[in-house]
Order: C-alpha cells, then sequence, then structure tokens
C-alpha cells in the first residue's frame, strides 16, 4: 500500500491541529459552487510548491473541471465530515507513507498507527509525483523491491 500526501482526517480537532476550521470548509464549498473556475484555478496552484508547466496546470484544471461541482462537494463533505485514523491500525499490508514537509506530523502519525509502516518525505508540493517525478519513483521503486 502506498499513501501519498494525504490525511486520514482533514477536519481541525484538538489533536489535528493542521486541518481545516468549519469556516475554512464552508469557504471552500462554497467556492466550488460559486466560481468553479477559480475555486479549480487555486486547486490547481495548490498542488505544486514550485511553479508548473502551463500545459501540466491546464491539464490538471480541465480535468478537475469535469467532475461536476455537486460531486466534488459531496466529496469535499465526504473528506471533511469523516475520521479514517481508526481504520490506520487495521491495515496488514506492507505499507509506505510519502509526504511533503508540510504534512510530516500527520506523515508520522499515520505511521505510529500502521504497523511497520515506512515514512518518506519528498520537498515538494501535494503533487509530488508530478513535481519531483524522479525523487518519487526511486522511493518507489526503493520500497516495492524490499519485498
Amino acid at each position: 500500500l502506498v499513501l501519498v500526501d494525504g490525511s486520514p482526517l482533514i477536519r481541525k480537532e484538538p489533536d489535528n491541529l493542521s486541518g481545516l476550521t468549519v469556516q475554512q470548509a464552508r469557504a471552500l464549498a462554497l467556492s466550488y459552487q460559486t466560481d468553479r473556475n477559480k475555486a479549480a484555478d487555486r486547486f490547481v496552484r495548490q498542488l505544486f510548491k514550485s511553479e508548473p508547466l502551463a500545459s501540466l496546470a491546464r491539464e490538471i484544471k480541465e480535468a478537475s473541471l469535469k467532475t461536476p461541482s455537486a460531486t466534488a462537494v459531496s466529496l469535499f463533505f465526504d473528506l471533511y465530515t469523516g475520521d479514517r485514523r481508526p481504520a490506520l491500525a487495521r491495515v496488514s499490508v506492507p505499507t509506505l507513507i510519502i509526504v511533503r514537509p508540510e504534512n510530516r506530523i500527520t506523515g508520522e502519525m499515520m505511521q505510529a498507527r500502521i504497523d511497520g509502516s515506512k515514512l518518506e518525505v519528498i520537498d515538494a508540493g501535494h503533487a509530488l509525483f508530478l513535481e519531483k517525478p524522479q525523487a518519487f519513483n526511486q522511493t518507489l521503486e526503493a520500497f516495492l523491491t524490499a519485498f
């Protein structure tokens, strides 16, 4: 199992201070409905630490806009209201957790809850597999060849 810069909880809680507040989540959900194009631009910019190629940014934006706004809001609502931390303890397969530096604490929490998991940090944005493909692929290959 390879978990890439995700989080089992995106809601701000006393033990998850990097999560979104209710106000932040509401503003994000409303932005999907009021100005989807602007929200898609912001979404793409937040995927990268460095400026992506214009063609790549355009392709990701166009792909994201294919998801209906109501579906995007529903998916976000599920992410925001769900707490998947208890499920981590049930993971029983070799697991690689890859995060960006800003999510190291989340990665460490996940690693502590998944027996035998390995944590790697790649200095990139959320789409680290696009921004740093060589580092991502080397990390993935090293994990997979260990078996």
